[in-house]
């Protein structure tokens, strides 16, 4: 079983927020109550919406300690749950096939107006950088700009020639006008407004975008403290059809996540899934 990692975190001091509204639904308190300890061993309490059934942590680490959360405590945390060094090159080694899993579900979406790729969350680029190959072979070159709070995993994605934007989404600046595709893995979870978000997401892509996303179903757990929300498809989908998006397809991995396409703007016929 994992040894508890409470020691690599002073949860107990750290600024949180009450929840004064569900983040999907607009629901008021109060919630019910579903866990009380996360699975690193931290008391976070867990809560459900009666009206819409999204569970989320209430109350939630502020924008200020959970930059500080991710600064310092982040990495070692879940390198000491794990049992072994989690580092930008460990990262890029774990990312290499878990990008071809990315590349199968856009692949089939793709097409000569897609030239621009957001990675929100993107570490070291591996992921973006696969999907750009498609582009290479297709004979058309795309730009990759990544956004991560990790200096040092973002000066891997730099040495791939990928631009970088220190910083989380919810408050980062220095991004363009417009994205072909926005590629949103394994970062879904972490988002403080999975909402805000998805609005943001939905303005920065161009008419024709795809937004990639997959979320870690905790239908049977765990809770974590780095995971806000606990999502599951009912709510992701939820979630992605109040934000204005149109699903292309949907499929699940053999890791529990769950991944979907999606395309701006609300169609009366959109591909079954």
């Amino acid at each position: 079983m994992p040894t508890l990692c409470t020691h690599l975190f002073d949860y107990a001091a750290a600024e949180t927020v009450p929840v004064t509204a569900c983040n999907l639904c607009g629901a008021l308190p109060p919630f019910q109550p579903v866990a009380d300890v996360d699975r690193y061993g931290f008391p976070v309490r867990i809560v459900q919406c009666g009206a819409c059934g999204l569970r989320f942590q209430d109350p939630q680490l502020s924008a200020d300690a959970t930059c500080a959360f991710y600064a310092a405590a982040y990495r070692p945390l879940v390198s000491a749950y794990h049992g072994h060094p989690i580092t930008a090159e460990t990262i890029e080694a774990e990312q290499a096939e878990y990008a071809t899993q990315v590349v199968d579900g856009l692949y089939p979406w793709l097409t000569e107006w897609h030239t621009s790729i957001l990675d929100i969350g993107g570490s070291t680029g591996v992921v973006a950088d696969a999907v750009r190959q498609i582009g290479r072979v297709r004979g058309r070159p795309m730009t990759v700009t990544v956004l991560d709070p990790s200096p040092e995993e973002l000066a891997h994605a730099a040495a791939r020639g990928c631009q970088t934007v220190h910083g989380l989404i919810e408050d980062a600046d220095g991004l363009a006008p417009r994205y072909d595709v926005v590629l949103l893995c394994q970062t879904v979870d972490h988002l403080r407004d999975i909402a805000g978000t998805l609005a943001r997401i939905r303005g920065l892509l161009s008419p024709h975008g795809l937004l990639y996303v997959d979320l870690l179903d905790t239908t049977d757990g765990p809770y974590k403290l780095d995971h806000p929300y606990a999502l599951v498809p009912r709510t992701m989908v939820a979630y992605l059809t109040r934000a204005g998006f149109t699903l292309l397809s949907r499929r699940r991995t053999e890791d529990r996540h769950v991944a979907y396409v999606v395309i701006p703007g609300r169609h009366s016929r959109p591909r079954a899934l």
